[in-house]
Parts: structure tokens; sequence; C-alpha cells
């Protein structure tokens, strides 16, 4: 598949086919948050970054109280890992073809990439403002599709086949991968080798990785 720019994204589909991640069992609470399973430990809160911190604002349709309640706790998570050092680490050490890089990276070193990450300013929102501004809707289809984006479109679509059983992990990658795209960063429609590499799927990583291990 040939390499996408991010001129080539301001008109095309930025369709995201991953592969279905594996089941985690939710195993950890967050301040103020309750739960009927008494086993349940509170989550390791991880260091915040000596960067500015990032806010979600979220509008969220056609959830239910009960979706919309799992969406926000994954925010939530969200929130706090690409708030972290942890994160910030992940993201400047991040190697491609042996050097501190990502594959599509719109020509801009690790750092660059995070102060784009941090700095929140998507393609059609583009105010500095330190937070994911994200309008999802959930819809159910029977296919391979997790979530999908259009780049002209505010919005992120999540399908219900995959949400209502990912954990917070998984859901939360989903959303941060789709956000890298609302920030102009692209990849490979194939499953290419390097595709993994590309700033929405690595981005999509570490979060997933970083907020299962809250």
């Amino acid at each position: 598949m040939k390499l996408i720019s991010s001129m080539f994204l301001l008109t095309f589909l930025v369709s995201c086919n991953q592969e279905t991640p594996p089941m985690n069992v939710e195993s950890c609470l967050l301040p103020g948050e309750t739960s009927d399973d008494e086993e349940l430990r509170d989550c390791v809160i991880p260091e915040r970054s000596d960067y500015s911190a990032i806010e979600v604002n979220a509008f969220l349709r056609d959830f239910s109280l009960e979706q919309e309640d799992k969406m926000r706790a994954s925010l939530n998570r969200l929130k706090l890992v690409l708030s972290s050092q942890k994160f910030k680490d992940r993201i400047l050490n991040h190697k491609f073809n042996g050097e501190f890089a990502f594959n599509n990276n719109n020509g801009l070193t690790n750092f660059e990439v995070y102060e784009v990450l941090m700095r929140g300013a998507e393609t059609l929102d583009p105010q500095v403002d330190n937070e994911l501004d994200i309008d999802i809707t959930l819809y159910y289809q029977d296919n391979s599709t997790i979530g999908y984006t259009y780049a002209s479109s505010e919005r992120i679509w999540v399908n219900n086949k995959f949400f209502a059983t990912n954990s917070y992990g998984s859901v939360g990658a989903n959303i941060a991968h789709e956000w890298a795209h609302k920030l102009g960063f692209g990849h490979s429609f194939q499953r290419t080798a390097t595709r993994k590499y590309s700033v929405p799927y690595a981005v999509g990583s570490i979060a997933k990785e970083l907020i299962d291990s809250m």
C-alpha cells in the first residue's frame, strides 16, 4: 500500500481495520469510581509529565448510559496516561528503522510529535488547548473495523461489535489511534510490516499498555 500524506488525509477516508485486541479483565478503580466487585484494587496513577497535562473534551452520540459510563471510564484512564511521564518517555524513545523516529511522522522528530499530541490542536479545530476534542458515535457493524474517522469530519465512529467487550485499555487505544488522525498523522491502509510504527498505531499501542498497567 502506498504511504499517505497529510494532504491526502484531508480528502480520503481514514479507515482503521485493526486486529481485534485480546479481552482484558478490568482490575482497578480510579478515585470516585465504584463497583460491586469488592476485589477490585485501586488503580496505580502514573506520574504526571513535566510537560503540560492534557484534558478530554468528549461529545458522545448513540451511547446508552451504561455504554457512556464505559467510554468515559476509558477516556479518564487515557487522559492520565497521555499526561504521564511514562507516555512522554515512550514517545521520545520510539524507534523506527533503528532511529528515534516514527513512520509517517510528517517530517517531525519524536519530540515534535509529542508536542503535537500535547497541544491538542486538531486539524479541523486548530486551537491549541491541550485537549482531546472528540466527537464519538457508537454504531454496530459485523465487520473487522474497530473504529474509523474521516479527515473531513470531527467525528470518530466506534464499532460496538468490539467496544462491548473490549477492555478500558483497548477502548482507550482505539480513541488515541483515531485522535492521532485528527492531528494529521496517517498510516498505510494495508497491514504492512511498518504500519505499527506509524504515529496512530504506536500511540494507540502505548496507551493500551499504560492503561492496562495502571
